[in-house]
């Protein structure tokens, strides 16, 4: 028996040696690092060197091929960069190549230091509504006969008129601007007697000097303008109670004018002109002085 358990003590004995040994040489060999045995000439045999260059020259050609890639592309970039440059280069000769439009602003105070309205535009024509009025210095004259006596309570007033004028401001001067220019005017005369009644058209044309001035920073002139011409009676008419009316006659008389306007723009095209005028016929049998108030727009030309 004893040499029965000595032989099974063995066995046991062997079985733990040779568990110990194998635990030992997993984890000796677990304990070596990958590179010493990629390394090793035992485990090397050329293949980890072959695999080295086989991967060495695929990054080579991955690296060619991304390049090879990538040029197209900043090609593409730059054909594209440069077609735009040219594009735009082309654009900005054609711009040049046509005349730039600009907008018109509203011109200021400052401005219109500048720019006058008067000479940027020589030739003004206004239409204007007029009243005519009259004093009688002698009695037996034409106020007597042809103005109404009584008119909204102010005697020898006559607020039926027109007036046109033009003007042509070409000669500059010291302090504003001077020029020529024309006046008419038509008035509508009636007067109603005990015996019979008188009408008649009296209408006035004179040529003028014109001066004016503009107001600093303003659209504001002011203008003064004398000259001469002719006061006509258009066939005055006298209808009597009984229906008799006696052959009439055109009654022409030269005449001076003298007087001054204030002309207000609001574009510097259009505004208003308010004038007031003195003329005095001659050859006339009692002296006939009329003072005519116009008001009315004025344009540019």
């Amino acid at each position: 028996m004893a040499h029965a358990a000595f032989a099974k003590s063995r066995k046991i004995s062997f079985a733990v040696t040779l568990f110990l040994g194998g635990a030992f040489f997993s984890f000796s060999q677990n304990g070596i690092p990958l590179d010493v045995l990629q390394n090793d000439p035992y485990f090397r045999n050329g293949t980890y060197e072959a695999q080295q260059t086989d991967s060495a020259e695929a990054k080579n050609d991955s690296r060619t091929d991304d390049v090879a890639n990538e040029q197209p592309e900043n090609t593409t970039a730059t054909e594209s960069d440069s077609a735009e440059s040219d594009s735009t280069q082309n654009n900005q000769e054609q711009f040049h190549g046509y005349d730039t439009v600009s907008i018109p602003q509203p011109l200021t105070a400052d401005d219109l230091q500048t720019k006058d309205p008067i000479v940027d535009a020589k030739i003004d024509i206004s239409l204007s509504y007029l009243i005519f009025y009259t004093y009688p210095f002698q009695s037996g004259g034409v106020a007597d006969y042809l103005v109404p006596d009584d008119f909204f309570h102010i005697k020898n007033l006559n607020p039926y008129g027109a007036a046109l004028k033009a003007e042509f401001m070409i000669l500059p001067s010291l302090f504003g601007v001077n020029g020529f220019g024309f006046n008419a005017t038509w008035t509508p005369l009636k007067c109603e007697a005990g015996t019979y009644v008188v009408e008649t058209n009296l209408c006035t044309a004179n040529l003028m000097l014109v001066h004016k001035i503009r107001l600093p920073k303003t659209r504001t002139l002011l203008e003064v303008h004398l000259g001469c011409g002719g006061m006509f009676f258009l066939f005055p008419t006298y209808t009597y109670a009984t229906g008799y009316s006696p052959q009439s006659y055109l009654w022409v008389y030269p005449e001076a004018t003298a007087g001054f306007a204030v002309q207000v723009y609001f574009t510097r095209h259009l505004g208003i002109d308010i004038s007031l005028d003195a003329s005095y016929p001659f050859f006339i049998e009692v002296i006939f002085p009329v003072a005519q108030l116009t008001a009315g727009l004025e344009c540019h030309f």
